[in-house]
């Protein structure tokens, strides 16, 4: 579900509270691409999670987009530069909602509007090796592959002719579970580009 902050005020914020009964993941999905709006996720007085609107979930923005915060209550507060007045609208994604990808299976998707961020999950089993192949042709349109620790570990962005690897392999162990998981993403590339 959107939200849409308005700022009518220089200096003015808008919160909202929430609270969690178990320990979530979560993504904030940008619609505001101003670098003059702003969001924090806060805790008891603590800024646990910030950014500009603008970078929140761009290609430019190398932090860290999926984080996981523990039972507890939390703030949601935008806010503007200095003097800055309007609106920024945003949603806060769940990443245990993401759609799950079934191997084989075409998936089909629309980015409307262009800034808007589909979420979808796989799992795989320790020795699997997991390729993926990009159709389509929408603008500005990029994919990031995170780890269930949140890490991104590979982005690609429409219009380049190799993803960005930021993570040579990729080690997850199941809960409940004593195999891990390892990808060689270098290698996993290598093949599913060349």
């Amino acid at each position: 579900e959107r939200t849409v902050a308005t700022i009518a005020k220089p200096t003015q914020r808008q919160s909202y509270t929430f609270t969690l009964s178990e320990p979530k993941s979560f993504y904030v999905d940008s619609f505001t691409p101003s670098g003059e709006f702003y969001w924090t996720i806060s805790s008891g007085g603590l800024s646990l999670q910030s950014s500009a609107f603008y970078y929140t979930d761009s290609y430019e923005n190398y932090a860290e987009r999926v984080f996981t915060l523990p039972a507890g209550d939390y703030t949601f507060t935008v806010s503007a530069d200095v003097g800055k007045t309007g609106s920024a609208e945003f949603r806060l994604i769940d990443t245990s909602a993401a759609t799950a990808l079934t191997f084989g299976q075409p998936t089909s998707a629309t980015l409307d509007p262009l800034r808007e961020t589909d979420i979808y999950s796989f799992e795989a089993s320790a020795g699997e090796t997991i390729f993926y192949q990009h159709i389509g042709n929408q603008p500005q349109a990029s994919l990031r592959i995170v780890d269930p620790d949140g890490r991104t570990v590979e982005r690609w962005q429409q219009g380049h002719a190799r993803p960005e690897i930021l993570d040579t392999t990729l080690s997850w162990t199941p809960p409940g579970s004593t195999a891990t998981l390892e990808i060689d993403l270098v290698e996993l590339f290598r093949l599913a580009l060349d």
